[in-house]
């Protein structure tokens, strides 16, 4: 054999030794390699297994051999045939095969690497699957997800396979000659969607709290009536974990095929910039009141930054400004009182700190004509001052 650009490896004998009979080996068998380049690389192999006639080689397809080729660093970005030649070797040696008197001459193309197959679709349950075989193969099986559903002689180059919409099932076709196999790349069936998402996903700051508010929406193709929908309590994340509440959402009425349907989440725990995959379950309600799942999907999500807003100088987050601001600032600094959640929100001079001078500046605003709170006030917005202080919560409405 030659083959431009490829360097000879190593060549493993076929089941045609093993076939000999009565004989256990063949009487002479060299191998050898020949390194060159422009089709003058590969290898050659001679054998006698019966001087006497007292060894046979029952009729039949056999296995000569296998080679490996490595490909030279040179070797151009194209492909080459291998084939069988009679130009290797000094004197050059004439490919054939001896029997019983008669000669035979042994295929001119080789079996190499994954049987090419094109997959199409003719009808949304059917999948096709189409090869070119140049007459070289004794048989095809076509294996779908490990279980042989056809067998069909080696004339065949198509086969339909007829899909089931609710699963993906995967399918090769493979080729047998001489006992050796050869499989294609798989066709996939393609499964009819259980959902369908509608718009992108919403996540944003919750204003009740530490966290974040997804909300995304979708339609329902399941076939079935969805009467909830389950959310695992608690995912991974990049840093640790997230909790996630509520876990179910009951939809009411029911989601009929072809429906919108709407899931709002809270998410506490986890880092902006991280990415989130939130998986989720579609449930049926049986007429016994059994439940059953009908579709599962999963949300990939990446936390934005969140400042939380506030109103400056709202220091009970009551959502009024008055004296009892600088009353529960003054009980928090110098009584005990309940402590301020949300620093920004009592740093009414905007300072960057919280002290007794914030009581006094809302008391100067609220009695004697002193400058209002800086921004945000007297609606709710994020701090447009860079400082170290944070928000922890602020109800806003």
């Amino acid at each position: 054999t030659s083959l431009l650009a490829l360097v000879p490896s190593s060549v493993v004998m076929g089941n045609w030794i093993s076939s000999l009979q009565p004989c256990a080996a063949a009487d002479f068998l060299q191998v050898r390699e020949w390194s060159g380049t422009t089709g003058s690389a590969g290898y050659t192999i001679g054998t006698l297994f019966s001087f006497t006639g007292g060894c046979t080689l029952p009729v039949g397809c056999h296995h000569i051999a296998t080679a490996e080729y490595t490909c030279a660093v040179s070797a151009p970005l194209d492909s080459s045939v291998i084939s069988t030649c009679n130009t290797l070797g000094s004197p050059t040696v004439d490919t054939v095969v001896i029997l019983g008197g008669d000669e035979y001459i042994p295929l001119s193309e080789f079996i190499s690497g994954d049987l090419p197959v094109e997959c199409s679709y003719p009808a949304s349950d059917q999948m096709q699957l189409d090869w070119t075989t140049s007459g070289l193969f004794d048989s095809f099986e076509i294996d779908c997800d490990g279980v042989v559903v056809a067998s069909l002689p080696g004339t065949e180059t198509s086969y339909i396979h007829f899909c089931d919409s609710t699963t993906g099932v995967c399918c090769i076709v493979r080729g047998i000659i001489c006992g050796v196999a050869v499989e294609s790349d798989p066709c996939c069936c393609v499964a009819d969607p259980c959902l369908e998402f509608e718009g992108d996903y919403s996540i944003e700051c919750d204003p009740d709290g530490e966290g974040y508010l997804l909300t995304f929406q979708f339609i329902n193709l399941s076939g079935l009536t969805v009467h909830k929908a389950v959310i695992p309590g608690e995912i991974t994340t990049p840093a640790g974990t997230a909790t996630i509440g509520p876990n179910v959402t009951v939809f009411d009425p029911e989601l009929q095929q072809g429906d919108p349907g709407s899931i709002t989440v809270s998410i506490a725990g986890p880092v902006a910039g991280e990415v989130l995959t939130v998986p989720f379950a579609l449930l049926h309600k049986n007429d016994d009141g059994s439940v059953v799942e009908c579709c599962s999907d999963e949300v990939v999500i990446e936390i934005p930054p969140c400042e939380q807003e506030f109103i400056r100088c709202d220091t009970n987050r009551s959502g009024t400004c008055d004296i009892a601001d600088a009353v529960f600032l003054l009980n928090f600094l110098f009584l005990n009182g309940d402590p301020c959640s949300c620093l920004d929100a009592c740093d009414c001079n905007d300072d960057g700190s919280v002290d007794v001078s914030d009581a006094i500046f809302k008391l100067g605003f609220l009695f004697i004509g002193g400058p209002p709170p800086p921004a945000p006030s007297p609606g709710c917005g994020p701090d447009p001052t860079p400082d170290n202080l944070d928000c922890a919560a602020f109800p806003c409405p």
